[in-house]
């Protein structure tokens, strides 16, 4: 299983094949267990002894921290040999389920593999060729095309809905910096007459519209922290990186780019006469 699933072991080893034979009390154990249970963390779990049930079990190693997929976590877990568990606790029953993993010797025998072991689950439970099958095989060709059909659409809405936000945060900001050049009319014309460059002016507006737009994605993270904190404490787990925010504030920084471009330029156009004229 280790080497089907392709488990990464960060201390210790996983039990063997051996140990499985002999039924030995071994566990392997998730990170989140072994850093809950031994004071010293996760690194001293090995060697230690842990109780299932008032049974003792000898930690042989500790996977590598995975972090959670869709809030579920993947480092809760103890695995230990199955005649182990099924000595200690008795076999699969109403209680219980067992799945089997498997994988092809070379990946062009991927879909005879698949087709075996279907065909071997039919002769194990005695279906007749007209039954349908009692089981299910899931390959990974399933799980990305669920994947794909459940995220599909959902990828698509989040990159509209955020395209259209930004595209109307544009709007509003070019609005908000022609409005700002129109009120200032006499302010450029006193800058230009005291020698400053269109390249100056130029500059002036953009630096402003991006510091418009950048407070407004910098407000957008904050809503975004507060908003993953609730749906950590009462849904699932939520994580948000240092690159996601660089990456919010610098986009919200490139639309107030784009959006000030048209206002600067226009603002450093300006004819200083006409410009200190304004009222």
């Amino acid at each position: 299983m280790a080497s089907i699933e392709n488990v990464s072991v960060e201390f210790g080893r996983f039990f063997s094949e051996q140990e499985n034979g002999a039924a030995m009390r071994v566990a392997f154990l998730g990170w989140d267990v072994a850093d809950k249970l031994f004071t010293a963390g996760a690194a001293s779990a090995v060697d230690q002894e842990i109780s299932i049930r008032g049974i003792p079990y000898r930690v042989v190693g500790v996977a590598t921290a995975k972090g959670t997929v869709f809030g579920r976590p993947q480092d809760n877990f103890v695995a230990v040999p199955m005649k182990s568990f099924i000595r200690q606790f008795g076999p699969p029953g109403r209680s219980r389920w067992v799945y089997f993993a498997g994988t092809p010797r070379s990946p062009g025998l991927y879909k005879d593999a698949v087709e075996e072991a279907r065909q071997l689950m039919r002769l194990r439970r005695q279906l007749r060729g007209d039954e349908a099958d009692s089981f299910a095989v899931i390959t990974p060709d399933a799980i990305t095309g669920a994947r794909d059909r459940i995220f599909g659409p959902i990828f698509i809405v989040a990159v509209i809905v955020p395209g259209i936000a930004l595209f109307v945060g544009a709007i509003v900001i070019m609005n908000i910096m022609l409005v700002s050049v129109t009120e200032r009319t006499k302010e450029i014309g006193i800058r230009k007459a005291l020698g400053a460059r269109r390249s100056d002016v130029l500059k002036q507006f953009l630096v402003e519209a991006v510091t418009l737009s950048a407070i407004g994605g910098g407000i957008g993270v904050v809503l975004a922290w507060l908003i993953g904190l609730g749906i950590t404490a009462y849904v699932f787990q939520t994580r948000m990186s240092l690159l996601s925010i660089l990456l919010a504030v610098g986009v919200s920084g490139g639309v107030g780019i784009v959006a000030g471009i048209f206002p600067a330029w226009k603002a450093a156009r300006l004819d200083p006469i006409e410009a200190l004229r304004a009222e």
